[in-house]
């Protein structure tokens, strides 16, 4: 199986209340899923919400799976020891599964489940223009092996098409 591997770019901050984020902005082709991945993940930042949703793998075209919302993470939820049961807490039971194979939320069972499938990890893809979620997001996802990305506004459209920087 392929092994995850963690980030550590940096990526500049222009709003001072959000945590600073270590997540790299996407960069293709290298930000593409992994031949193999069986799912992934997309998050959308709304005003109020997140936006979730799962996805097939490259072999079945990156169809979406499971969509649900939840309301935004709180700094209680980044705060505390367990970001495992956060995480979890945050996810439908079939993410979960995936995740952690039907067990609680350890990087035991995550670890247990994930030698299962080719590859290891999970890959986060996060829409946001709100600096603090995407932080608390790659907070809770670095806490179990992932790649966690945070797209650009260029990733859908571009300037010339009507792209302003805070479209969210």
């Amino acid at each position: 199986p392929r092994h995850p591997f963690p980030f550590s770019v940096n990526m500049s901050d222009n709003n001072a209340a959000a945590a600073p984020s270590r997540a790299p902005t996407t960069q293709w082709p290298e930000s593409t899923p992994l031949d193999g991945e069986q799912m992934i993940i997309s998050i959308s930042c709304g005003n109020t919400h997140l936006h979730w949703a799962t996805h097939h793998g490259a072999a079945e075209d990156f169809n979406p799976m499971i969509f649900w919302r939840t309301p935004h993470l709180s700094a209680q939820d980044t705060s505390t020891p367990d970001l495992l049961a956060v995480l979890s807490r945050n996810l439908p039971e079939a993410a979960h599964d995936f995740i952690f194979g039907g067990s609680e939320a350890t990087i035991e069972a995550f670890d247990k489940h994930a030698a299962t499938r080719e590859v290891t990890h999970i890959s986060v893809y996060c829409v946001s223009t709100n600096r603090g979620q995407a932080a608390a997001l790659e907070q809770l996802f670095m806490s179990i092996p992932s790649r966690f990305y945070v797209m650009q506004g260029d990733d859908f459209f571009k300037r010339a098409e009507g792209r302003y920087d805070t479209m969210g």
